[in-house]
């Protein structure tokens, strides 16, 4: 079991490896059809759709390999909560088939734009800067 990552361009598909050429991923086929998301099992040719698979090992697991499948298969089906870009995505799935917290890196940014918040204006520029060229890289 590896949490499997796909690259276009800089977009990042995130899903769980159940190990039998078949990944457990969240997907949402299309913007326009947020409700419609959900956990399914697909063959890791239908997860990569002509991008890279990759696999991401920094995220430290708290489960054993076939409990993380497990909990990925629990939520099969399931719309997961609810599809939102930035706050339930296919990341914050797999981080939490992994470690049993919704997290992903988008919340880092949520909280570094909140830290930036309380800081003066001259700096709070700088640092708004700083974030926009950083996020040109996720």
């Amino acid at each position: 079991m590896d949490e499997l990552i796909i690259r276009f361009l800089s977009y990042k598909h995130y899903g769980i490896d159940a190990g039998d050429g078949q990944v457990i991923h969240f997907r949402c086929e299309s913007i326009l059809a947020i409700k419609q998301a959900q956990v399914q099992k697909t063959s890791i040719e239908d997860f990569a759709r002509d991008g890279v698979v990759e696999t991401d090992h920094t995220v430290i697991p708290s489960f054993h390999a076939d409990v993380i499948v497990e909990r990925a298969m629990s939520m099969m089906g399931s719309n997961f909560d609810g599809y939102r870009i930035k706050y339930n995505n296919c990341e914050h799935f797999s981080v939490w088939c992994i470690t049993g917290e919704k997290n992903g890196k988008q919340d880092l940014i949520k909280e570094a734009w909140q830290r930036c918040l309380q800081v003066p204006l001259r700096t709070r520029e700088k640092a708004m800067a700083a974030l926009a060229f950083l996020s040109l890289f996720h």
